[in-house]
């Protein structure tokens, strides 16, 4: 049996009103069933998400279900592992591929293989269901091929997981794998797949519809959500890990991680730090203190009272990029050094 070239991966909770459509984008596009498989992890959904997959009559359609929740990640990370395609997607179940898009891919990739070295990591852009004009977002991106080092101290990198094409190969070799049982596990992700890749590139290939929903099952709506704000600065800890391990190798490339970090950061203080109270507030800063290399302690420690005592005030000093001017100059003289 001829091996598939690509494995699409839709993690689902509760998504029997939505699935059907993400399903139906895929299998539209008349790709030759050899080409792709199919497979659809039902995370303990506890709505009719199961039923409404085992009717489906696929041939390269595989339907995994889990008892007990594993969140995304978890629910990815299986399906990596038992997936037969040369190349993942994922697709997350309230979204869908453009038309024609996987036929695209597919026949970049075999093209760019040809040539010898293999992409690890392939990005392709999007359009959101909100946007009436159609555009797409990263076509400033260059579409020249790079080591991932190089990608992301020169290029746009979006945190989303679905604008991606991954050798899964490369995945399993470098033990690239989703945190489980939580929610924004996705932002690490795309930056430890990026910064590994030895070999990637942008194409200007609209490959996705994001959908931009509120419905309140949504996993990325917050709120005042303690556990999720907890996850969102468990997420800024994650990326601040690959910035300790970057610093003594490539010190530009821990300079641009760790702009992702302040971004993060900065962010999560402005929309959420006000919507939960000062104890909690507390808690969080003592077991996620603020991260900046190249900022005197002092004025690290004077950070994370700003976000206890003044979040909105701190959060636009980071989104200004004060902290991010400290980190470049430190960067700028060690590179002299």
């Amino acid at each position: 049996m001829k091996k598939p070239y690509i494995t699409i991966i839709i993690p689902i909770h509760n998504g029997e009103n939505e699935v059907m459509n993400a399903i139906d984008s895929i299998y539209s596009q008349k790709i030759t069933s050899d080409d792709f498989e199919v497979i659809c992890i039902d995370d303990a959904s506890t709505d009719e998400t199961f039923r409404l997959l085992r009717s489906l009559q696929k041939s390269n359609l595989k339907i995994i279900h889990h008892s007990s929740s594993r969140g995304r990640g978890g629910a990815c990370n299986h399906a990596v592992d038992v997936a037969k395609g040369e190349y993942i997607l994922f697709c997350d179940h309230d979204d869908a591929f453009m038309p024609g898009s996987l036929r695209q891919v597919i026949a970049l990739l075999i093209s760019e293989n040809s040539q010898g070295e293999l992409l690890d990591l392939l990005m392709c852009d999007h359009v959101r269901s909100d946007d009436t004009t159609g555009r797409m977002y990263y076509t400033h991106n260059s579409s020249i091929k790079m080591k991932g080092t190089e990608f992301i101290s020169t290029q746009k990198v979006p945190w989303t997981p679905w604008m991606y094409a991954y050798r899964r190969q490369f995945l399993i070799e470098q033990n690239i794998r989703s945190r489980e049982n939580v929610s924004f596990d996705d932002t690490d992700y795309v930056l430890r797949c990026t910064v590994r890749a030895m070999a990637m590139k942008y194409e200007p290939i609209c490959l996705y519809r994001y959908s931009v929903d509120c419905r309140p099952g949504q996993s990325v709506k917050v709120g005042n959500n303690i556990r999720k704000i907890e996850q969102l600065f468990m997420t800024c800890k994650a990326i601040q890990e690959e910035v300790v391990l970057y610093i003594s190798q490539d010190k530009v490339v821990a300079s641009a991680l760790l702009g992702h970090y302040s971004y993060a950061y900065g962010m999560n203080i402005l929309r959420y730090f006000w919507r939960i109270s000062f104890s909690e507030r507390k808690r969080l800063l003592k077991d996620y203190p603020a991260f900046f290399i190249g900022v005197p302690k002092r004025l690290q420690d004077w950070i994370t009272w700003g976000a206890y005592k003044a979040p909105l005030l701190l959060a636009l000093s980071c989104s200004l990029g004060i902290p991010l001017f400290k980190m470049v100059e430190l960067v700028r003289k060690i590179i002299k050094n």
